[in-house]
């Protein structure tokens, strides 16, 4: 993910996920980034 929005977290190897202010939705270039209501 060239935002950082999604990156890889080497201490637990897994990957993880921004779910925290939706600023970067517009700015991804896949499109595949969206904001959820909780």
């Amino acid at each position: 993910c060239p935002i950082g929005a999604v990156f890889w977290n080497d201490e637990i190897n897994k990957p993880m996920i921004c779910i925290h202010c939706g600023y970067c939705i517009d700015y991804c270039p896949h499109g595949v980034l969206t904001m959820e209501e909780t």
